[in-house]
């Protein structure tokens, strides 16, 4: 599925990740719509293949903490490791913009956010 316009993905490893493919998902439109769930927390991704755009919310059970993050231009999405719960999303038209954001799917789901020329900015966990 890989070309400039669109996201990069592979849906059946994003599946043996996440629990769910949410039914407001529209599989013609390519836009996908996932869910993660612990006993601490939820985390959601969203997906417009087309617009290249990307969502993520993840929200504590019971709590106040939450963390949303959209991304435009993004050029894949890429389970890194199947086991530990490792997403990838990779954004940017060049080198100088990119952004790398790291999603952790286990029992305190966390997301980091790297861009190039700057540390690594890291979003607390939530739940657990």
């Amino acid at each position: 599925m890989a070309s400039n316009n669109v996201i990069d993905f592979n849906l059946f490893d994003l599946l043996v990740v996440f629990s769910e493919l949410l039914p407001i998902t529209d599989e013609e439109l390519k836009i996908y719509f996932l869910r993660f769930k612990t006993d601490g927390a939820l985390v959601d991704l969203s997906f417009n293949v087309y617009e290249k755009s990307v969502g993520v919310i993840l929200n504590g059970h019971g709590e106040k903490i939450s963390t949303h993050l959209e991304a435009t231009n993004c050029k894949s999405i890429r389970v890194l490791d199947e086991r530990k719960g490792i997403i990838e999303v990779l954004c940017g038209e060049n080198a100088e913009n990119n952004l790398r954001c790291l999603l952790i799917l286990d029992e305190s789901p966390s997301l980091s956010i790297s861009y190039p020329r700057t540390d690594l900015v890291e979003i607390p966990s939530v739940g657990g």
